[in-house]
């Protein structure tokens, strides 16, 4: 076996936390930084409801909120929160936990009004656990997470990107080059051609030059042959 393979089976949930730690919020962390930077989305208004374990609700508009703080103040004052419902960031930092001490059997549940997706946003549309009054939404997932896959995500999106990736760079740069060999090649195709040209110019002149001595060469033979005939 591997050593890989060995340290999985001796520590499987510490290799599952190397794979997809995700970097720890806080209450300043900002809400654009949230879901790998995609941020949380508003509306005018409410955003979401909050079902309560006995059926009563509170609505909660996030619409002005810049940091996670904001979000928490935002929950456990609002006024139809009594301080049964208390928001807060979950232990471990990835999450977002609402603990409601109140009556009731019901579990707690939280719902998008008016079209906003805040609420999912948030982590609150889904429960990673979900009893006795305690509901932890799923990870908020901040920019910048040191997990490796996250890592690994962001090194291909670096490498990938269509616009202003490493590869699209190179690739770029390699097609201006061959543009530029090209074009190279053009202006000496061009030369060439006007070298060519001018040796055929220079041959035909040659040609003609010959033509013409050959002529007077004739020509000054005769003269001699006559002159030899008349002596």
């Amino acid at each position: 076996r591997t050593e890989f393979e060995s340290k999985f089976d001796d520590n499987r949930e510490g290799l599952v936390e190397l794979f997809t730690a995700t970097r720890a919020a806080t209450e300043t962390t900002l809400l654009e930084d949230l879901n790998d930077g995609l941020g949380v989305e508003t509306v005018a208004g409410d955003d979401f409801r909050i079902n309560l374990r006995d059926g009563s609700t509170i609505t909660v508009n996030v619409s002005g909120a810049l940091t996670l703080g904001d979000v928490l103040r935002l929950i456990n004052d609002d006024s139809e929160n009594d301080g049964r419902l208390v928001a807060a960031i979950s232990e471990d930092g990835r999450s977002l936990k609402l603990v409601d001490s109140g009556p009731g059997t019901g579990e707690i549940s939280v719902d998008g009004i008016n079209g906003s997706r805040a609420h999912a946003g948030l982590g609150l549309n889904f429960a990673l656990s979900n009893s006795g009054g305690k509901f932890i939404g799923s990870p908020l997932n901040p920019e910048g997470a040191p997990g490796i896959a996250h890592r690994l995500e962001d090194l291909l999106d670096f490498l990938t990107d269509p616009s202003d990736g490493s590869i699209a760079s190179a690739t770029d740069g390699l097609d201006q080059k061959i543009e530029g060999y090209e074009k190279s090649i053009e202006k000496m195709e061009e030369r060439l051609e006007k070298k060519e040209k001018r040796l055929r110019d220079q041959f035909t002149q040659l040609e003609l030059a010959m033509s013409e001595s050959q002529s007077t060469l004739a020509r000054l033979q005769q003269q001699m042959a006559s002159l030899q005939g008349m002596s």
